[in-house]
């Protein structure tokens, strides 16, 4: 299994249509590199579901479920709590890309970052 991953090159694990080049002579795929990519997917989507969730408790105070100086005051602070997690989610994207960028694609396969073999039950993980 050295030499393949689970993420197309440079897709995160977004499913890249397009076939991937072969790697350089003798390096194998930077698994840190897909692994943070698809980190960075994974907290994009996570933002737009939390976002809908957010939404839709809103809609539902705007259409009168709730009256009065405590919906008022919650109301407030659910506004407060959805931009703090969005841009909690969306730093955390952020940073995960950023370091994502600065990974290798390909990596020798002796590197830490290169994809190992799968682990066999019994054995310690990379000779640990």
């Amino acid at each position: 299994m050295v030499g393949t991953s689970i993420y197309p090159s440079g897709a995160g694990g977004l499913g890249d249509s397009a076939a991937a080049p072969p790697p350089p002579g003798g390096l194998v795929a930077n698994e840190r590199r897909g692994a943070l990519l698809a980190a960075a997917a994974a907290l994009r989507a996570a933002d737009s579901e939390v976002a809908t969730a957010f939404d839709q408790v809103a809609a539902v105070l705007d259409g009168g479920a709730w009256e009065g100086r405590a919906a008022t005051a919650w109301a407030g602070e659910l506004s407060r709590v959805r931009a703090a997690v969005a841009a909690t989610l969306a730093g955390a994207a952020l940073d995960c890309a950023g370091v994502a960028g600065a990974e290798p694609e390909w990596v020798a396969p002796v590197d830490p970052r290169a994809i190992h073999p799968e682990p066999v039950p019994g054995l310690p993980l990379h000779g640990r």
